[in-house]
């Protein structure tokens, strides 16, 4: 009959496997937490390639249309807002325009979009601003938010809105509003007419 005795040096192999097993399970943890610092840091990077910009310059106009078509099926326009903050801009469209004895109710979103590139206007600025699309597809624009309430009458538009985009907020504080003879790169310009609410880029 044999005996099934293992080694001394068995036992110290397996504790040594052990060790080995552990070691792998802290690199791994490390790998794990290196690779989503990695992943924050891109994110942030990527807001400000041009990748993000030409996307949004694809996009913005077509959340305009989107804000025009709305406002010629309820008959009483439509409006979309713009806020600026410390990552981009947040676009949100809204049945109806803000007057007095109107339907227009904050907590009913159309549409609600994030931009991660920054966005200045001819009407306010870097600071928040919306659009009022009339059913007939007139436009007017002021500084407004949500929180600012009614509107005691909307504002008389009398140049077309100037937009512009750019991929951070240094380059915006310099950016021209309206687009110069010899535009810099990293930048895109929009205007909207009063007469016709589309967003055209210039």
């Amino acid at each position: 009959m044999v005996a099934l005795v293992r080694p001394v040096g068995a036992f110290v192999g397996d504790a040594d496997a052990d060790q080995r097993g552990f070691t792998l399970l802290e690199v791994l943890l490390a790998i794990a937490l290196l690779a989503a610092f990695a992943l924050a840091f891109g994110a942030q990077t990527l807001m400000q390639r041009p990748g993000a910009l030409a996307a949004t310059a694809a996009a913005l106009p077509a959340l305009v249309a989107r804000t025009r078509a709305l406002a010629e099926s309820s008959g009483d326009g439509a409006t979309l807002t713009i806020v600026p903050d410390a990552g981009g801009f947040t676009a949100t469209l809204y049945p109806h325009r803000p007057s007095p004895g109107s339907s227009f109710d904050p907590n009913n979103v159309a549409q609600r979009e994030r931009f991660p590139v920054f966005v200045g206007s001819s009407s306010a600025g870097s600071a928040p601003f919306a659009v009022f699309v009339s059913s007939s597809g007139t436009a007017s624009s002021s500084a407004w938010a949500v929180s600012d309430g009614s509107l005691a009458a909307e504002p008389v538009c009398a140049a077309p809105l100037a937009l512009v985009l750019a991929t951070s907020p240094s380059a915006l504080s310099t950016a021209p509003s309206l687009k110069p003879p010899t535009p810099p790169a990293g930048f895109v310009w929009f205007t909207l007419d009063c007469n016709d609410a589309t967003l055209v880029q210039s």
